[in-house]
């Protein structure tokens, strides 16, 4: 008897061959062009199940095969935003042409529901292929939380027959997990939703997840939808420009049309914490402005403060005072130049700049205000 007529009939010989399958278990019903008896045999696929590292997560039994139809197909992943139909055809391609590869992934699906948790695109291509099921395995979570993060970060394996999770996938998760947290009253800082972020998008590169960083950050300061744990909020150059563009698009703070975004004007944003990365940058952007004889409004942000000296106000104050002063002072010096008479000559020292610091106190300050903070005696 053959190993297809063994399947057919179910009575296939657990020790015939190299494919071993529990007692009494039919597998006629998964069997198809594609789909052929090595393929149901658990053993056959290198693929180990796992839990990621996710807490709460259990799985439950091994992996073996699962029909389709079994399935509850509604849970939709916060971890998948979209399918890609570009990506479903690739795989229908590669299994017609190349047939189906054990050493791709498996699918997991919650015991307790039968919810499939990922394997979307592999889904749909076996639908056009008529493939009826797939290797699986089943897992149970403790909680919410817990299946959210494990179907975002079980998504992401360099395997065949496999989309990763793309960067809005990664956000859309990341934003859910934290707003989860939430619910619970558990509160984000900064690092955690960095954490949670380089977690779930380990697949992509450093720049893309500190793009990803950016928006939710961001989009959690501006909604006030999650609370932060942090008094202060720092900023990078990304971030400001975010926060300036919804300032001027919904009206939040009129500095920001009439000289951020205001073509007659000359502004510029400056990070207190990288400052002599931008010394370049500043002098540059002072030597446009003495050219078009036009003042230079800055914005700014600080370093968050330290200790109990420390503060915001004295952080916002000694960037003048020190920072600022300090590229005027090297200048000067370079020429021969003596006397505080001379740094009037420097385009952010014009008693017409309107210089303003980002807010950065969660407590005490309005994420829409921009502060205006003394120039010494120049403006």
């Amino acid at each position: 008897m053959s190993i297809q007529d063994s399947f057919e009939n179910n009575s296939f010989d657990l020790d015939q061959g190299h494919h071993r399958f529990p007692a009494g278990m039919d597998l006629s019903s998964f069997l198809c062009s594609y789909w052929r008896p090595e393929h149901c045999d658990p053993n056959n696929w290198s693929y180990q199940p796992s839990t990621y590292g996710v807490k709460g997560v259990q799985l439950v039994g091994e992996k073996g095969m699962k029909l389709f139809s079994d399935l509850n197909q509604t849970w939709q992943n916060p971890g998948r935003v979209k399918t890609d139909n570009k990506s479903v055809g690739a795989i229908v391609d590669d299994i017609r042409d190349e047939g189906i590869k054990t050493d791709g992934r498996i699918i997991y699906y919650d015991v307790d529901t039968m919810e499939r948790i990922n394997g979307i695109h592999r889904t749909i291509a076996s639908e056009t292929l008529d493939i009826p099921g797939w290797m699986m395995q089943g897992v149970r979570f403790a909680n919410r939380r817990a299946k959210v993060k494990f179907a975002l970060i079980s998504n992401n394996e360099k395997k065949l027959h496999h989309l990763n999770s793309s960067p809005d996938d990664v956000m859309n998760g990341v934003r859910e997990l934290i707003n989860i947290d939430n619910e619970d009253g558990v509160t984000y800082s900064n690092a955690t939703v960095r954490e949670e972020v380089d977690e779930c998008g380990a697949h992509l590169s450093k720049k893309v997840r500190q793009r990803i960083y950016d928006k939710l950050i961001m989009e959690f300061r501006l909604n006030g939808a999650a609370t932060c744990v942090e008094k202060f909020s720092d900023y990078n150059t990304k971030q400001v420009e975010h926060l300036l563009a919804v300032m001027n698009e919904d009206d939040h703070n009129a500095w920001a049309s009439d000289y951020y975004f205001n073509e007659d004007t000359l502004t510029l944003y400056v990070n207190g914490t990288q400052f002599e990365a931008r010394v370049g940058g500043i002098i540059a952007a002072n030597v446009q402005a003495v050219k078009a004889n036009k003042p230079l409004h800055i914005v700014y942000s600080v370093a968050i403060p330290e200790g109990e000296k420390n503060t915001l106000s004295t952080n916002r104050l000694a960037f003048w005072t020190t920072q600022m002063a300090s590229i005027e002072t090297r200048i000067l010096e370079s020429c021969g130049l003596q006397g505080d008479m001379h740094r009037r000559i420097f385009a952010w020292n014009h008693p017409d700049c309107e210089h303003r610091a980002v807010a950065q106190d969660n407590i005490n300050e309005n994420i829409y205000d921009l502060i205006k903070v003394r120039n010494r005696d120049f403006n």
